[in-house]
């Protein structure tokens, strides 16, 4: 589906408007949905938000690395709906080729505190890395193993009068060093906002397609379609009939 177009109904801001947004610390919402709803929302919210641009394209591509134990002990953490959990990943924004290396936490209050390193070269595994994961997270690099590898496309809006972000996924594909699975009806949006309590106007919109708040985690989601006969996964059955519902059976493997 060509999004493009409805995102020239927006009036774009760069990188450095951004700043203002970063929300390092801040509270989560994730919702999933069919792409095929998609257009009717963009056109609704185009008003109240502005899309980044960077250089000439509001879509942008991610490709990002997740680390884990060879136990999986993040993994199991988030399935067992553990707070004050962590995830460990290499971040690359494919169009302008820049790396970071990002820790994540969800505290005990359901917050969600980033930290992130630039990377200068592709690899992780670097003595200033091990020392940065070291000091935000209770992980030792020399434990961590690549697990799992996803790539998308983003669109990422920025609320005019709030601060408020929104993050639209579309095009998951995700793969381990054997095999990769695409979804690619499946859309992940985020709404990223300083206080849990704020109604923001995607927030309306979404209610208004009765599309309500989904606890999903993209690494979780990647992990199942891989390692489905291999991890626990007990408590994630409802998410992966949702899945399975919204995607019409169009999840693949390639």
């Amino acid at each position: 589906m060509n999004l493009e177009k409805y995102l020239k109904l927006y009036t774009p801001i760069t990188l450095a408007n951004m700043e203002e947004v970063k929300l390092m610390k801040r509270f989560d919402t994730k919702y999933i949905m069919n792409v095929a709803g998609l257009p009717d929302i963009l056109k609704a919210a185009a008003s109240s938000y502005n899309v980044l641009e960077i250089g000439d394209k509001r879509i942008s591509r991610y490709l990002t690395c997740y680390y884990d134990t060879d136990t999986l002990h993040m993994y199991q953490m988030h399935h067992n709906g553990r707070l004050n959990r962590y995830k460990i990943r290499k971040r690359t924004y494919m169009d302008s080729d820049l790396h970071f290396l990002e820790v994540k936490r969800k505290s005990n209050k359901g917050k969600t505190l980033k930290k992130r390193k630039p990377l200068d070269e592709v690899p992780l595994l670097t003595d200033k890395s091990a020392r940065f994961i070291e000091d935000c997270s209770p992980y030792c690099e020399k434990e961590l193993i690549e697990k799992l590898t996803i790539t998308y496309s983003r669109i990422t809006l920025v609320n005019i009068k709030t601060k408020e972000r929104v993050t639209i996924d579309t095009n998951l594909s995700f793969s381990d060093n054997e095999k990769s699975f695409i979804t690619p009806s499946i859309v992940i949006i985020e709404i990223k906002k300083k206080k849990r309590a704020d109604t923001t106007v995607f927030c309306s919109l979404l209610k208004e397609h009765k599309i309500y708040p989904f606890r999903i985690s993209k690494y979780c989601i990647g992990l199942l379609l891989l390692y489905k006969k291999k991890i626990k996964y007990n408590r994630f059955k409802e998410k992966i009939r949702k899945l399975e519902e919204i995607s019409h059976g169009h999840i693949a493997a390639i």
